[in-house]
């Protein structure tokens, strides 16, 4: 701990040496340990509470007992118990398997509308492309008619353009 130096007769090269430290023995308390008042009082609620337990178990053990055999009576067989078991997983099966049907069915519907979805749609398209030839059509139809009696109209004024000049001549 404490660095030594030892002086040699030259005054001009000192030579220091330094001793290995040693390690301090533990030493025995000189003073007990004192518990906090705190960690004292903590054992003595748990000291408490075990012996109340104890002596609640003691007083009215058997009683707990009897309530606890009167709602869950022991099994008179140890068949009805398996019995028992495989009834209600052959419930839950069948439940289960309910369940993966309706949900089969209800997955095979949800596919099917987009598909009815576009047929109705392609009809539709249809419907309406079938009404859009119609409509083009009559109104050719009525293009020509109006067209051929422009013709006829214009025809008939010169014919009378000329029954006119002729009439006046």
């Amino acid at each position: 701990m404490e660095d030594h130096v030892a002086q040699t007769t030259a005054p001009e090269a000192p030579i220091v040496t330094r001793r290995p430290r040693r390690r301090r023995q533990p030493t025995a308390p000189e003073t007990p340990i004192v518990v906090p008042r705190t960690r004292r009082r903590l054992k003595i609620a748990v000291s408490l509470v075990v012996v109340v337990a104890g002596l609640l178990l003691l007083l009215y053990g058997q009683e707990v007992v009897e309530v606890v055999e009167n709602v869950y009576p022991p099994a008179t067989r140890a068949g009805d118990d398996l019995a028992q078991v495989k009834y209600a997983l052959q419930q839950e099966r069948d439940k289960t398997e309910k369940l993966a049907g309706e949900l089969t069915t209800t997955l095979a519907q949800v596919k099917q509308a987009p598909q009815q979805d576009r047929d109705k749609t392609q009809k539709l398209v249809g419907d309406l492309t079938t009404d859009l030839a119609q409509v083009k059509q009559a109104l050719q139809q009525e293009r020509d008619k109006t067209e051929k009696l422009a013709g006829e109209l214009t025809t008939t004024l010169a014919q009378v353009k000329q029954a006119l000049k002729l009439a006046i001549q």
